[in-house]
């Protein structure tokens, strides 16, 4: 399996300022966003109401286009 980088550092900031108020059945979901997984599966994760955590394996732009746009127009947030 290859090596997952996570800053947890930054991660944590991100997820205390992103749970403060949320519901209990909310999940942290964590991925590598490499190409390979369906877009619309990280668009139904965050839609749900849940934080995602992804390792970018390749051009950020290029990976997230499809999901990016609909996950800020609805409120979303990507840091």
């Amino acid at each position: 399996m290859d090596e997952f980088g996570l800053d947890l550092s930054t991660a944590e900031n991100h997820l205390e300022r992103a749970t403060s108020g949320a519901s209990i059945d909310q999940q942290v979901v964590l991925g590598i966003l490499d190409g390979t997984s369906d877009p619309n599966e990280w668009l139904e994760t965050v839609m749900s109401g849940d934080i995602l955590i992804l390792s970018v394996d390749g051009d950020l732009n290029e990976l997230a286009k499809e999901f990016a746009r609909p996950i800020v127009e609805q409120g979303g947030e990507l840091t």
